[in-house]
């Protein structure tokens, strides 16, 4: 490998993080970068190729016992290191997390079950499996280069590895919309399944984890952060995933409890989730709604009350039952403050707001075509859902 090639890899390692390094292997023309969570991604630069980096990512010796293997990626050696380090980030991550969980559980597959007093694998096949189940039902998979889907893989924890779910885009180096937007609708996915989630306010990763039985224990705990000398974090002990930090001991212990009282009033409830973004309170617990605010959130969509964002650049949907006629739903166009379109539509807007708001509409009903819905953008500033398929109707099962 070139002096070039060993600058440029020292570069990408940069980018990375601040602790990572490279290192020599076996192999002359290739290098190994350890990154700050100790995974080994390695640069291989042919001279054949001499225009072009293969980068992949180092999985366990028991990876080809299993069948378990990662697709190299192709980047281009020219062009800055940042540009390698994004791909790393939104390709070759994702696939590296999802091969370990894969193999996880292989290996859990072939192994005897975990004794019950030490507490089952964070990465149990039967986790996993029940997670992927979960998510299933309302959307597909991640394929890489094909299509977006959802992401099973792990993060670093206090004390230990952690499970975490997300949603990836087929082929964008960068961040998308839909990735926040779907978010929630995952952890609520996973909390049907009978799974605890976290979802930190800063990452668009939900981490789960088995539900304790019995836990008479506060769940959330503060202390000291671990990336933030002087800071403090706020733990979700049943995951184990950071929540977030905060400089104010006293006010993250008030979190602690307010959080805590949350989990409570929702175990109570026997509901999955008390709240969704996008959704009213009733709407929350219909599966053709949830389905509805789903559909639109793989569209890049934002959902009305998605975390803490405001809507007054970004507009926010809305899905409304309707009462008077129970196979209808309306979904709204919501754009704060007051002098934008609300629900009914304002006909003092602004035209660039009409605009806009038409448009999106016409968005929405694209995504919400289906086979079991009749879809139209109504006059009344709203997309109109019809169920057309009533044997998915929840209130005739």
């Amino acid at each position: 490998m070139s002096a070039l090639t060993r600058a440029l890899a020292d570069q990408i390692a940069a980018e990375l993080g601040a602790n990572c390094r490279t290192e020599p292997t076996d192999d002359p023309a290739t290098l190994r970068i350890i990154d700050d969570e100790g995974r080994a991604i390695l640069l291989h630069h042919d001279v054949a190729k001499p225009s072009r980096l293969t980068i992949s990512a180092q999985l366990p010796t028991a990876a080809d016992d299993h069948g378990v293997a990662i697709k190299p990626i192709t980047v281009s050696a020219t062009l800055p290191a940042g540009h390698a380090a994004a791909h790393i980030r939104r390709r070759l991550m994702p696939a590296h997390a999802q091969a370990l969980a894969e193999l996880a559980s292989r290996v859990a597959d072939r192994a005897p079950a975990p004794p019950v007093e030490g507490g089952p694998s964070v990465l149990s096949s039967q986790v996993v499996q029940r997670a992927a189940v979960a998510l299933h039902e309302i959307a597909p998979a991640h394929c890489p280069g094909e299509a977006a889907g959802w992401v099973i893989g792990t993060g670093s924890g206090r004390a230990r590895p952690l499970l975490a779910a997300w949603w990836q885009s087929a082929r964008s180096t960068e961040p998308t919309s839909a990735e926040e937007a779907m978010a929630p609708f995952l952890a609520d996915a996973l909390r049907r399944a009978g799974l605890s989630t976290t979802e930190p306010c800063t990452e668009r990763r939900v981490f789960f984890a088995v539900s304790p039985v019995g836990a008479d224990e506060p769940r959330h705990v503060v202390g000291p952060a671990r990336d933030r000398p002087g800071a403090w974090e706020l733990v979700d002990g049943c995951t184990g995933a950071r929540v977030r930090s905060l400089v104010d001991r006293e006010r993250a212990g008030e979190l602690a409890e307010e959080l805590d009282r949350e989990a409570l009033m929702q175990s109570a409830s026997g509901w999955a989730s008390l709240y969704l973004p996008g959704l009213g309170t009733e709407e929350v617990q219909d599966p053709r709604l949830r389905a509805v605010a789903v559909d639109l959130a793989r569209g890049g969509h934002m959902a009305y009350g998605t975390g803490a964002m405001g809507h007054t650049e970004v507009p926010g949907f809305l899905v409304l039952a309707r009462s008077e006629c129970p196979h209808e739903a309306r979904v709204h166009w919501l754009l704060e403050p007051r002098d934008g379109v609300w629900p009914g539509g304002r006909r003092d807007a602004p035209p660039a707001v009409v605009e806009r708001r038409n448009q999106d509409l016409t968005e929405y009903a694209r995504c919400l075509t289906a086979p079991s819905r009749k879809v139209s953008v109504s006059s009344e500033g709203c997309v109109r859902v019809e169920f057309t398929d009533a044997s998915a109707d929840p209130s005739r099962s």
